[in-house]
């Protein structure tokens, strides 16, 4: 049994961006779900437990590609907020849950695409 899940997730599409301007309301709505829908699918390992009032601490590694290396780290976490709730919603669980959040930058991605390891652990 494990008390931490580590997933890779994709860098967030730009219309998830707070300081994105749609031309249209149903683009972001589209995007959203989209980024929702990702995180849902995502493969949880069949170990990872936690007790149904946990308390989780989440960290994002930001990995963006080199085009994007200065890239506002606030406006990335706001940018991952439906892909984190489709993870939640994964998990059965709710992101009210997370007391500690920690962001950090790490390399930028070889492969110039841009990804973000995101890790959520049990706090004790």
């Amino acid at each position: 049994m494990s008390s931490i899940l580590k997933l890779t997730l994709p860098w967030p599409n730009r219309e998830l961006s707070p300081n994105y301007r749609p031309p249209h309301w149903s683009v972001k709505a589209k995007a959203v779900a989209a980024a929702r829908a990702v995180g849902a699918g995502l493969e949880i390992p069949a170990d990872f437990t936690f007790p149904k009032k946990a308390r989780f601490e989440m960290t994002l590694t930001l990995h963006p590609a080199p085009r994007r290396a200065t890239t506002d780290t606030d406006n990335v976490l706001s940018s991952c907020k439906a892909v984190i709730d489709g993870i939640f919603q994964n998990i059965n669980a709710n992101d009210r849950q997370v007391y500690r959040t920690v962001i950090e930058r790490g390399d930028c991605d070889k492969n110039k695409i841009g990804y973000i390891d995101f890790t959520l652990a049990v706090m004790e």
